[in-house]
């Protein structure tokens, strides 16, 4: 798939780092923040012709929505590509500490909207209807943490599959580098 409509359409400093490596490659996700204590995840093995967007590299909800119900919160990454002839949509964040997962979740709602926005900008300027209809979107929140064995929190029944951002996958204590495989299975 050819994402090269997207670089028309969004500003450079929206696009994040993709090092390519022979058949593959791998998606660079960093955090600046001095606190941070989970700076960077190199992702392997990613498809050559993918897309990383730093779905937090501009200000503009801050000076559009109010913050009430967290329109402005924004996930760290979003990652397009095509996988094993699917394509999908990896929204990402990563967390130096323990959060509500409410506020991870409305994180990934928001970030939604802004695809949706992004989607609709590719529709109507740049002849492109429906170009991600088909892709599915998985959610992944990377976070360093001190492991716990008491007070372990109960989620609904449904297994986390990273299907919806209520069903995200928490990936904790990750390894410098990780394989795309291990996070997306078929």
């Amino acid at each position: 798939m050819n994402f090269a409509v997207l670089h028309d359409l969004l500003m450079p400093h929206m696009f994040g780092e993709i090092d390519s490596e022979g058949s593959s490659s791998v998606a660079i996700l960093e955090e600046n923040d001095p606190c941070a204590k989970l700076k960077r995840i190199d992702i392997c093995d990613v498809p050559n012709d993918s897309v990383l967007i730093k779905m937090d590299g501009s200000e503009e909800p801050y000076t559009l929505f109010l913050e009430n119900h967290g329109q402005r919160k924004r996930c760290d990454y979003l990652l397009i590509m095509m996988l094993h002839g699917r394509g999908i949509l990896l929204f990402m964040e990563m967390k130096s500490d323990n959060v509500k997962s409410t506020e991870v979740e409305q994180k990934f709602m928001a970030s939604q909207c802004l695809w949706d926005y992004i989607v609709s900008m590719l529709g109507r300027f740049h002849d492109c209807p429906g170009m991600f209809a088909s892709y599915k979107q998985r959610f992944i929140r990377f976070q360093k943490r001190k492991i716990q064995t008491k007070n372990i929190a109960k989620r609904g029944t449904r297994f986390p599959d990273g299907s919806s951002p209520e069903l995200m996958k928490i990936v904790s204590n990750p390894k410098h580098q990780i394989s795309l495989n291990d996070l997306v299975r078929r």
